[in-house]
């Protein structure tokens, strides 16, 4: 459990370091922390009450070791492809989600994200 919970982490790290490299900054000047470019992403993901703490300590966690990237945390509990694909269509989508492959795939060929 332990050596998954460490890979997932460092697969999160890693994806939310990419999409933290194509975020833009809307407002016009740039907040910076650190000396880099301040970047809120958000993560969605479902799963039981005691999922759902283990992932806000991983937002924490990994907001504390990378200060400039912010990550707000939603959570899923039900109908979870439903939600995201609801989002999809309103344009108001996650920046980082898991996915089963086949849904993955599917959404990818439709052009609403990448794999």
């Amino acid at each position: 459990m332990r050596v998954k919970l460490l890979l997932w982490t460092l697969c999160s790290a890693l994806l939310l370091g990419l999409l933290a490299g194509c975020s833009s900054d809307n407002s016009g000047a740039a907040q910076t922390v650190d000396g880099k470019q301040k970047v809120t992403l958000t993560y969605a993901s479902w799963g039981s009450p005691n999922e759902k703490k283990v992932q806000e300590q991983i937002a924490r966690k990994f907001t504390e070791k990378y200060p400039w990237i912010e990550v707000n945390y939603m959570h899923i509990p039900g109908d979870y492809v439903t939600k995201l694909t609801t989002m999809f269509a309103a344009n108001q989508a996650p920046d980082v989600f898991p996915i089963y492959k086949a849904q993955g795939l599917q959404w990818a060929e439709q052009g609403n994200c990448t794999i």
